[in-house]
């Protein structure tokens, strides 16, 4: 997964067996990882310059995974830590279908 943004800049980088527009208060229609399938966040600081940021993932034997659809979604707070929807960022999610 790659994550671009703005140099020395936190980003979290959220990974869910799931999706679901979440109704959040303040978020809502931008969150689109569904939390009931969360595997885990991943905190990010970002290189700038047009230069990704790179997080790598190992992908368990496939007996029985081949299919399933797993989500990513970054979300860019100002400030690490502080979850404001009207000082933040939230990245387009994306989807991989594991296959081999």
């Amino acid at each position: 997964v790659l994550v671009h943004g703005p140099q020395g800049a936190p980003a979290v980088l959220a990974m869910s067996a799931g999706a679901a527009n979440l109704g959040f208060s303040g978020f809502e229609g931008m969150l689109w990882i569904g939390p009931s399938g969360l595997i885990s966040t991943f905190v990010l600081t970002l290189q700038g310059q047009e230069l990704p940021t790179a997080k790598s993932f190992t992908l368990p034997p496939l007996a029985g995974l081949e299919g399933v659809t797993v989500w990513f979604q970054a979300v860019y707070p100002t400030l690490p830590g502080e979850f404001n929807a009207q000082q933040m960022l939230i990245g387009n999610a994306s989807e991989i279908v594991l296959r081999h």
